[in-house]
């Protein structure tokens, strides 16, 4: 997994993506506000006109947004996320969603054979640039295996 997705590059996704590519991995990245993005330099980052690309330039991708209403558009609006999500990809939101949204996403994720994890993370901006996030994550322990480089990227320490 080197190619990451990642929606949201504010307050913490920011430093998230800085940190993915310290380490390595290639990161694609959508923004509503495409200002915040454009503030990254990095060779191995690339921006997005829609979350809509991301799927199928990504096996994994992150979203780290700052509410249902933003979530809800990002991931199914016309140009979102899940006009595009296939069964081999991974869709881990490490935002302050609701349960609703969260379970909601879960079931549409499933009907896309497409695995879902659910990742909040504690730690502030401050911890998001210095790589020392804590993720919580709920989802398929395989899964959460899998992703552990991703983990051990952006955080000190992931608890399944």
């Amino acid at each position: 997994m080197k190619s990451i997705g990642f929606i949201g590059i504010g307050t913490m996704g920011k430093g998230m993506v800085e940190n993915l590519l310290k380490n390595g991995f290639n990161v694609f990245a959508y923004n509503r506000t495409r200002s915040k993005a454009k503030a990254i330099k990095h060779k191995n980052f690339n921006i997005v006109a829609s979350p809509k690309e991301l799927p199928e330039k990504c096996e994994a991708i992150f979203t780290c947004v700052s509410n249902d209403d933003a979530l809800n558009g990002i991931l199914f609006s016309k140009n979102g996320v899940f006009k595009a999500l296939t069964a081999k990809n991974i869709l881990i939101d490490s935002g302050t969603t609701s349960l609703e949204l969260t379970k909601k996403i879960y079931e549409k994720a499933k009907r896309k054979n497409a695995e879902f994890l659910d990742a909040p993370i504690t730690g502030s901006k401050i911890g998001a640039e210095s790589g020392q996030l804590l993720f919580m994550v709920g989802g398929s322990k395989e899964i959460f295996d899998k992703c552990m480089p991703l983990w051990n990227a952006m955080g000190k320490k992931a608890v399944y």
